[in-house]
This record gives structure tokens, C-alpha cells and sequence, in this order.
């Protein structure tokens, strides 16, 4: 039977049931899967891996009847970011894939996912990280003792005490090593005989069972609810939370006035006002500017706190929330006009792609602020944001920004408009991503850097192509694909690249990449 959920700390909001066997089992089977699947770079092993912790804690949670549409939704989210890990093969991309798991494990804690307030998704975030820090241990020492059979009390006890005696085992037997050469020499032969390998296995399978074990188990058992905050004693503060988010409304305004001038005066204007190039003006302050917007709208949300629905003040701060927010949109949209005239001066890299949509992803979280705000439901503000992120991340995903970056580049270079195709970071930099991209490209860049585009692509083949099949995604087939199909263009292209060395046969292949000038200025 079950215990139900009690609270504890009488304080706080938080919600929680002690484990079952069933928790065990799943800790455990997630800790030896983990061993299994994560000894390989990422790729579809760590996509099964992550996406298995959200639903079999889902799942756990489903059989005490405490799974709603809501939390399920969040747990669907990310299942399916982790399901990018096995699509891409960017670094940025599967960094973001992760970090959106957490998210949705974080936020699966939460009584109600899509209308819960800020604080309390900050607080169901600090909680999900203790789990995967500290419950495992708390968990299985607070688990109720089995009653079904002598067997399951005893393997519950054996349990306990093994989890209690790990610590002093390791701490002692190393002890013993650095002490004694005999007992040292006896543990080498066992470390000789496989027992180091089987070591190995053993504590990652450990490690990744507690930190699973308290996850699965947070989403399963641990409910974190609204706090009930009011302004309290901040309230009479509104009229000051006014003057202030006015001043910033003001700094906003000024500083667009100066843009609108730089604009509208072109390059003759910045080169005489700034003191610089306009080409180092493009190039500067884009990141101040997206940093700047960031900002701004915590800004808002506190003032929004403070200025209880109720105050004689609350027309006078939606108005000034709605200016700030379009200020924060016109500053984007500025950085984004720099970013363009950076782009069209240097070429297109990954860090350009991925700050202009962060700068599309403030843009949309500020107007959904404003929005928010003005129908007194700032609760829905970050479920919102979330799902403006989640969204933009799939698009990104789908767009491929490694393969996006060599199109434009070998496009523009081929055409004239850039001085020349960056070899160096085209093909060596982008990774896996780029392989289908820069196999289209050898045909159309010059013979000088398309055949060192090609030696490149042929020897990524050898080295990295076929790779171990817990790492697979399909960038990485695709690239296969693509070099299959057209290994026969590219070792013909790849021969402008020979050379012959003392010492070396007639027609060895050099894979070193001459660099050109570079397109990649700052």
C-alpha cells in the first residue's frame, strides 16, 4: 500500500514519497544500461539514455496515478530533445539537447508544469539538481521495508549496508595498498587478471544508478508547488519599482536615438563619431547588445512582483513594461542589423548563427512578456519561453548550421564576394555536420582550395566515419552517404593536392590544410 505523499518541511512547498522496490530495480537497470550505452561519444547511446530517465520516471510515476497531461507533456519534451543527440553531431547542438532534458526533468517536478510561477520553477530546478546529487542515498535509506518475503527484507538490508560500506571499502583498501607491498602486489595481480576492467564497469555503473536513481525518483515521487508569495512588505515600494523601470525605459530610448543616427548616417557618421572603421563597428557589440536585452527583462518581471494587480500603479507599469519590451526588441533588432553587415563583410560562422537565433529567442520572450504581463497571467511567462526555445532549438536542429555555414561560405566565395573559402575552419572546424555540405562544395570552389577540401573529407572518412555504433547519428550516416556516393569525384580532386617529398613514393597524398586568408575576422 502506498504511503501518500507528505510534506517535508513544513515551510515549503515540496511533496514527496519514500521508494519502492520498484525504484531499486529501475535505478539499477538505468545504472547498468548507462555502462553500457555511454562508453562512446555521444550520439544514440546517450540519446537512449537520457531519453529513458524522464519516461521511466514517468512511468513510475503513471503507476501511483500521479501523472497528469501537463507533466507528461514535459516529460514528451524531453524525450524528444534527447532524441536529437542521435540526429546531430555539433557539439553546440547536443549541449543544448542536454540542458533542455534537465529542464524538462526540472520542471516535471512541478504540481502544475505550464502555469506554475518563476520562483517555483527555480525551486523544482534546485531540487531536481539535488536528486541526481543526494537522493539516491536518501531515497534508499528512507525506502520502506519490504514486506513481501524474507528475501526482500534481506536483499533491502544487504543493500543498505552495501551502500553504507562503499566509502570506508574504497578509503581502506587503498590504505592497505600504500601499506603493505604484499597485499599491494596480490591487488595488482587481481587488477592484472581483469579485475581493474571489471572495476571500471562496476563504479560507472554505480555512479550512473545514483544519479538516475534519484532523478527517476524525483519525477516519480517529489511534487513542488506554488509558494504562496505576495509583495508583502515590497508592495510599498511600487511607486519606487515605477521610477526605476521608467529610468531604464529612458536609457533604452537613448540609446536607440544614437542607433537611429549611426543608421540613417551610414558609415561616413561611425567612422567620424567612433573613432573606427565601419567594418569594426559591424563587428562590435552585437553579444553587449543581446546581453543587454537579457538583462533588461528580469527587470520587468521583479517590478511585476512588486507591483501588486491591485496598485493605483499598475496601468502606469504595463505601459512602461510594454516601451521596455520594445525597446528590448528595437536593440535586437540593431544587433541583428549589425550582425547581417559582420556576416556580409566576413562570411558566416556557427557562433554567428547561434547568437542571431538567441537574439530571435529574446525577441519572441519579450514580446511574450509584454503579453503576459498585460493579461495579468505572468505565471504563463516562462512555460512560454520554454516552448519558444524548444522550438527554436528543433529548427536549428533541422537547419543544420554546420551545413549551413559551408553552403553560404563556399557559395559567396565561388561567386566573388568573400576573398576566399576559410579551409581551415570549413572543413576542419565544423565537424561531422558539415561533410554533406562540403562534398557539394569541391565541385564549385577553386581547383587550389577544393582539392584541399576534398583530401580533408577523404581522410575524415578513414578516421572518424565509421565510428562505434553507440556514438551513431544521422548526421554522421548522412556523411557517409555523401562521401560514398562521391568518392570518385573527390580522390580525383583530391590529386591537385599531391606532392612528393624526399623519401616518399610518387603521388602521396598530404591531408595538411595550407590556410587562406582568413574570412573569419574577430
Amino acid at each position: 500500500m502506498d504511503v501518500p505523499p507528505r510534506s517535508t518541511m513544513e515551510d515549503l512547498p515540496l511533496r514527496w514519497s519514500p521508494p519502492d522496490r520498484r525504484w531499486f530495480l529501475a535505478a539499477a537497470a538505468l545504472g547498468i544500461a548507462g555502462d553500457a550505452l555511454l562508453r562512446a561519444g555521444p550520439g544514440a547511446g546517450l540519446a537512449l539514455w537520457l531519453a529513458a530517465l524522464p519516461l521511466v520516471g514517468a512511468g513510475l510515476a503513471r503507476r501511483h496515478g500521479r501523472l497528469g497531461w501537463g507533466r507528461a507533456t514535459v516529460v514528451g519534451l524531453g524525450v524528444a530533445a534527447a532524441a536529437t543527440l542521435a540526429v546531430r553531431s555539433a557539439p553546440p547542438l547536443q549541449l543544448l539537447a542536454i540542458g533542455l532534458v534537465g529542464l524538462s526533468v526540472g520542471w516535471s517536478l512541478l504540481e502544475r508544469p505550464w502555469t506554475s510561477g518563476l520562483v517555483a520553477r527555480l525551486g523544482a530546478l534546485t531540487v531536481a539538481g539535488f536528486s541526481a546529487v543526494a537522493l539516491a542515498p536518501v531515497g534508499a535509506f528512507a525506502a520502506r521495508r519490504a514486506t513481501e518475503s524474507d528475501w526482500s527484507r534481506r536483499s533491502t538490508v544487504a543493500a543498505r549496508g552495501a551502500v553504507a560500506a562503499a566509502p570506508v571499502l574504497v578509503l581502506v583498501a587503498g590504505l592497505f595498498v600504500a601499506g603493505d607491498p604484499v597485499f599491494a602486489r596480490y591487488a595488482d595481480r587481481l587488477l592484472e587478471a581483469g579485475l581493474a576492467e571489471a572495476l571500471s564497469h562496476l563504479a560507472l555503473a554505480l555512479l550512473l544508478a545514483w544519479i538516475a536513481g534519484g532523478l527517476v525518483h524525483s519525477i516519480a515521487a517529489v511534487r513542488v508547488e506554488d509558494p504562496a508569495l505576495e509583495p508583502g512588505p515590497l508592495g510599498r515600494f511600487a511607486a519606487e519599482a515605477i521610477v526605476a523601470l521608467l529610468l531604464v525605459d529612458l536609457l533604452f530610448a537613448t540609446f536607440l536615438g544614437v542607433q537611429a543616427r549611426a543608421l540613417f548616417g551610414g558609415r561616413a557618421f561611425v567612422e567620424a563619431t567612433a573613432g573606427m572603421t565601419y567594418a569594426e563597428y559591424a563587428r562590435s557589440g552585437f553579444f553587449q547588445l543581446a546581453l543587454a536585452a537579457m538583462v533588461a527583462l528580469p527587470t520587468v518581471l521583479a517590478a511585476d512582483w512588486i507591483v501588486a494587480p491591485t496598485s493605483e500603479h499598475r496601468r502606469t507599469f504595463v505601459g512602461l513594461a510594454y516601451g521596455l519590451a520594445a525597446g528590448v526588441v528595437l536593440v535586437l533588432a540593431s544587433g541583428a542589423h549589425r550582425m547581417w553587415l559582420y556576416v556580409d563583410a566576413y562570411g558566416l560562422t556557427e557562433a554567428r548563427l547561434y547568437a542571431s537565433a538567441f537574439m530571435v529567442w529574446l525577441a519572441i520572450v519579450a514580446v511574450w512578456l509584454a503579453a503576459t504581463i498585460a493579461g495579468g497571467r505572468s505565471e504563463r511567462f516562462a512555460a512560454g519561453s520554454l516552448v519558444a526555445g524548444w522550438v527554436l532549438f528543433v529548427a536549428m536542429v533541422a537547419l543544420n548550421p554546420a551545413g549551413l555555414v559551408v553552403r553560404v561560405n563556399a557559395e559567396r566565395a565561388s561567386a566573388g564576394e568573400m576573398p576566399g573559402f576559410d579551409v581551415e575552419y570549413g572543413a576542419s572546424a565544423l565537424g561531422i555536420d558539415a561533410v554533406p555540405a562540403l562534398v557539394e562544395a569541391v565541385q564549385r570552389l577553386p581547383a587550389a582550395e577544393g582539392c584541399r577540401v576534398a583530401a580533408h573529407v577523404m581522410d575524415l572518412r578513414d578516421r572518424r566515419l565509421d565510428g562505434d555504433p553507440r556514438s551513431w547519428t544521422v548526421a554522421r550516416w548522412l556523411a557517409g552517404r555523401a562521401v560514398s556516393g562521391h568518392e570518385a569525384e573527390l580522390r580525383a580532386a583530391a590529386v591537385g593536392c599531391r606532392e612528393e617529398r624526399p623519401g616518399e613514393g610518387p603521388g602521396t597524398v598530404h591531408q595538411g590544410l595550407r590556410s587562406v586568408p582568413r574570412t573569419r575576422a574577430g
